[in-house]
């Protein structure tokens, strides 16, 4: 039984260092996962600058995400952490299982727009001050 033991604990001792030795000595790093509909809007963003891919966390965050309509829409502050980014509002839409951007990024939307959205939606992004124009209903 001891040498079952030995054994076991050699091997797993020999892939620790089998492990340092492959990775070069270097430590392992975690990524912190980013939010919801961080990737939709840096893909927005970017093709919109026409710049590389914008990083959350680091270009911009997404500030007071609002979900409407049972969670069809959903509505989010884009909250600029370099200079080289204007405050916006993006609407997301539920579509085949995932959210696609709606509308925006942008700072302002013609009322016009809203048309196609649900009632609630619009009241939201009204008293939000980004709708240029009276809603219509």
């Amino acid at each position: 039984m001891n040498r079952k033991y030995l054994t076991v604990l050699a091997l797993i001792v020999l892939l620790l260092i089998a492990r340092a030795v492959v990775l070069g000595g270097a430590s392992e790093i975690s990524l912190k996962s980013a939010p919801q509909f961080s990737g939709l809007v840096a893909q927005s963003l970017s093709k919109d600058l026409q710049s590389p891919t914008l990083v959350p966390g680091r270009d911009f965050d997404l500030q007071n995400v609002k979900f409407l309509d049972n969670n069809a829409w959903v509505v989010a502050r884009i909250h600029p952490l370099k200079a080289n980014l204007d405050p916006g509002v993006v609407v997301f839409n539920r579509q085949n299982g995932g959210y696609q951007v709606a509308l925006g990024p942008g700072s302002a939307f013609d009322s016009s727009y809203l048309l196609v959205m649900p009632p609630d939606v619009g009241k939201y992004l009204n008293s939000q001050g980004v709708v240029n124009g009276p809603i219509e209903q």
